[in-house]
């Protein structure tokens, strides 16, 4: 491992710090919360997210080993497929199967980061729902530490909005 990765690791651990915090913040109908820009439930988008650290360590692992993408990362069509059908899979996922989920899969995911080398880091491939070429540290940054944080915006957006200040 180098420092670069370490690093890595540690940006990781306080995004995904803050995602538990997140959740366990969710009420009972925020939770249940639709949030529209991501046709998923508060609920199921928390879920996902813990999935999402295993898939897209995955991602990284083909990128390093110069193997094929999982389908998902090259055909938009089946990125929203996959989340359509998490959408009604997951649908009764529990904050505390959610919490187990982010819990389980971020150590997988924190032990993989901090295992890669600088030339891990540097190994590129195009993808193809992001459109051009990517390197493993530039991936993990955007979609790995990002996507998280905004799914996590959306469903505070959502929330923020539905409260209603009475005035006296």
């Amino acid at each position: 491992m180098g420092q670069r990765a370490s690093n890595l690791a540690d940006e990781f651990d306080a995004v995904h710090r803050s995602v538990v915090t997140f959740c366990e913040s969710l009420t009972d109908d925020e939770w249940q919360t639709v949030i529209p820009n991501e046709e998923r439930t508060a609920g199921v988008l928390m879920q996902h997210i813990a999935h999402a650290y295993t898939a897209e360590s995955a991602l990284l692992r083909a990128i390093i080993s110069g193997q094929p993408l999982p389908a998902i990362y090259n055909d938009r069509q089946r990125l929203n497929e996959a989340n359509a059908r998490d959408a009604v899979e997951l649908l009764s996922v529990t904050k505390a199967d959610a919490l187990r989920a982010l819990d389980r899969h971020a150590r997988r995911a924190s032990r993989f980061i901090r295992s890669l080398s600088d030339d891990d880091l540097d190994a590129s491939a195009e993808v193809g729902i992001l459109g051009g070429r990517w390197t493993v540290e530039e991936l993990f940054r955007k979609i790995v530490l990002g996507n998280p944080m905004i799914h996590m915006e959306s469903i505070r957006a959502v929330i923020d909005a539905s409260v209603t200040i009475e005035t006296p």
